[in-house]
């Protein structure tokens, strides 16, 4: 996770001893009112002076959580005989949100077994990966993206289980209706609550930058805004991208703070909708209306290695995209057990490395379900998802795309009875 808003938290305390001050900083979730609904979302320690009242400052604390009060702990030294019981406080906290920044910086992950890509089973701006891997290979390293953190070190929630940088999200209700600007504020509080930073989304569809965008600003989530490519090509994205510099432009002063990544395309090369020249031709071309409509951060596309493969120039040609977006689900590749899924995420970043004249690589989705049938060593069970998403997560350090927060129930189950089943949600 990223650290680096600097704080001025006024501490109010009943002790004029230098004792050590932990602030815990929580975030309570919408909808509920008791404290045991508060999320605890860090812990920072820091030594005051020695006054009633202190202040410390430049405290790092998370820059995409909007936290809604800090738990100041006064502790006691060990031994502490002649001393009162903690003293306890709550302070009210602002945070101010950097700007987004560009490109995220590689880091460097190792031991990685490879196997072969992927094929999308989507119609809709949404999706999991699904593929037949085969190929075999060993690396002694390999660099693994962050997808918006510049700090590695994993984090994990209450329950001890691991927090990804981002998970994507989908507007649609079971039936396929579209959510509700409520029930997406809903959704994302729940996101937020977890510690999460920030969203993929896939397309501009259900009407989504109107009820994505501000709900997500709200809660401080950022986004990585995608732009769909279906079967009606890729001139069908002009109408998105305009709407979303119209809202930035319109409903958000300008600011284009909100976002991480803009990605055109998911798979859609390997789902056969365009080609790769086509695709390449028109991410230049959205990125030069990006840049005049102030947008300075990163452009990508989504693709598994074969489609890098097939047409290296989409990720060589340093015109085009920024870095290279890798969409990989392990449940595809028979050799791979649960465990052993980070080791899978390890050599198809490095297949894709080889392949991108070792240009900087990310995740941009990955996941597990909890349900389908078994392929190969890939046994499809609510263990096997919490097995493979911990080795995942590991291995990434957290940071990359987990698809998907809730299961997609609004999906076919496709020839896998898997696309409906990657939620994680239960997880947490």
């Amino acid at each position: 996770m990223r650290f680096q808003n600097l704080l001025s938290i006024a501490v109010i305390s009943g002790s004029t001893m230098a004792l050590p001050i932990n602030l815990h900083l929580f975030k309570r979730i919408p909808g509920f009112e008791h404290d045991s609904d508060i999320k605890n979302l860090d812990s920072i320690s820091a030594t005051p002076l020695p006054t009633t009242t202190s202040v410390v400052q430049n405290l790092k604390a998370r820059q995409d959580i909007v936290y809604e009060t800090v738990y100041v702990t006064q502790e006691q030294p060990t031994p502490a005989p002649n001393n009162e019981d903690s003293d306890v406080v709550t302070v009210t906290v602002g945070i101010n949100q950097p700007a987004a920044t560009s490109e995220p910086a590689a880091v460097t992950t190792s031991d990685s077994t490879s196997s072969d890509s992927t094929a999308s089973d989507s119609t809709t701006s949404d999706s999991s990966t699904t593929s037949d891997s085969s190929s075999s290979s060993t690396s002694d390293s390999v660099a693994a993206t962050p997808s918006q953190s510049s700090d590695n070190t994993a984090s994990s929630n209450t329950n001890g289980f691991p927090i990804p940088d981002t998970v994507s999200y989908s507007p649609y209700n079971d039936d396929s209706s579209c959510k509700t600007s409520d029930e997406v504020y809903n959704d994302l509080s729940k996101i937020a609550s977890f510690g999460i930073s920030s969203i993929r989304v896939y397309g501009t569809d259900c009407n989504s930058i109107s009820t994505i965008e501000p709900n997500a600003a709200k809660l401080g989530l950022k986004i990585n805004q995608g732009f769909w490519i279906g079967p009606s090509g890729v001139d069908s994205i002009d109408s998105g991208v305009q709407d979303l510099i119209n809202w930035v432009k319109n409903e958000n002063g300008g600011d284009w703070g909100l976002f991480t990544t803009l990605t055109i395309g998911n798979e859609a090369i390997y789902g056969g909708f365009v080609d790769g020249s086509t695709l390449l031709s028109k991410i230049k071309s959205v990125k030069s209306t990006l840049r005049s409509a102030g947008w300075s951060g990163s452009v990508t596309t989504a693709e598994p290695p074969q489609s890098y493969i097939d047409f290296p120039d989409l990720c060589t040609d340093t015109d085009g995209i920024d870095y290279v977006g890798l969409n990989a689900h392990p449940y595809f590749d028979a050799n791979s057990a649960p465990a052993d899924a980070g080791n899978f995420l390890l050599s198809q970043i490095e297949i894709a490395q080889s392949t991108c004249n070792n240009r900087n690589v990310q995740i941009t989705e990955t996941g597990y379900p909890s349900a389908g049938n078994t392929n190969g060593k890939a046994v499809p069970t609510k263990d096997n998802q919490a097995t493979a998403i911990k080795s995942i997560l590991s291995a990434m350090k957290n940071n990359c795309v987990l698809f998907t927060l809730y299961d997609d129930k609004w999906k076919t189950p496709g020839p896998y009875n898997v696309e409906q089943n990657f939620g994680f949600i239960d997880l947490y």
